[in-house]
């Protein structure tokens, strides 16, 4: 198969039947050969055709976002994750490496984040043998003993002052009016609320209701067509996301992803899908109960 301003994939293993609807392809069985000036061969045109069911010119532009897109997680250090093909990497020297199959996670990862990783473990080991070492060689065997005693003291003696401000605290709660207690956590939560709304900017103090935000929608950045986001509806939905497809801009259809998340989390949300799911994605309304 040749992908144009990608490279050239040759399959030199054989593939194995399973069953009449599945096959297996060995290890190491898909050799790729970079080459950006690879041009477009009609039979990948005519393959996408007919498994899409769209026209040529249809097939010839969802192909081109594809390569683009990959392109640019190349030239940025990411992988590019063909499906049912493998993965393709490169590296910070411009030198390009061929992963078949499924991506392991840490292909995910650029090469300074390796090596900051690397560095942390080897400081970390090294910190802890050379302490483990230095209190073995001083502390005498009566020192630790005496170390461990005033500890286990210390240990029931916290126990015992935690048990006694627990029953204390119980002894306060029976005394409480159960009315004003019910109303003070009423307050409480209301104050959450606005607060968790001036924080993330999300919400108006003055639009405010009672009504408790169960998460918020993001939408996925597709092209505005109705194939496009049909196709992606499928396939997000195929592997266990909530999904639905927003239709209240005619012109404008969108692919809607559910989370039931603290309204907070938007960013923290919106920055995971980028680089485990490479989706890109805005906020775009909380869900209230």
């Amino acid at each position: 198969m040749v992908l144009p301003g990608i490279g050239l994939f040759v399959l030199t293993g054989t593939i194995k039947k399973i069953s009449e609807e599945e096959t297996s392809i060995p290890e190491n069985a898909i050799e790729f050969t970079p080459d950006k000036t690879t041009p477009v061969e009609d039979s990948l045109l005519i393959f996408l055709k007919e498994r899409t069911g769209k026209m040529k010119a249809l097939a010839q532009s969802d192909l081109d976002s594809f390569i683009n897109n990959g392109v640019q997680l190349l030239n940025i250090g990411k992988p590019f994750d063909i499906p049912g093909i493998g993965v393709i990497h490169k590296s910070s020297d411009g030198k390009f490496s061929f992963h078949q199959g499924v991506a392991e996670p840490e292909l995910f990862l650029t090469d300074q984040t390796k090596l900051i990783v690397q560095n942390h473990s080897n400081e970390s080991g090294g910190t802890k043998r050379s302490s483990t070492n230095k209190t073995a060689s001083t502390i005498s065997p009566d020192l630790k003993r005496m170390i461990v005693t005033i500890a286990g003291i210390l240990i029931v003696a916290v126990i015992i002052w935690i048990i006694f401000l627990q029953l204390k605290g119980d002894e306060k709660k029976e005394e409480k009016n159960p009315t004003t207690e019910s109303s003070t956590v009423a307050n409480e939560s209301e104050n959450n609320i606005q607060e968790v709304a001036a924080d993330t900017g999300l919400l108006k103090k003055d639009t405010l209701n009672r009504s408790a935000v169960l998460g918020f929608e993001m939408v996925g950045q597709y092209p505005s067509n109705m194939d496009s986001i049909r196709k992606y509806y499928k396939l997000y939905n195929g592997r266990g996301h909530k999904v639905r497809i927003d239709t209240s801009e005619a012109t404008k259809p969108r692919l809607l992803f559910t989370f039931k998340k603290p309204l907070k989390d938007t960013s923290f949300v919106s920055d995971s899908m980028r680089i485990w799911y490479r989706i890109r994605m805005r906020y775009f309304a909380p869900l209230n109960q």
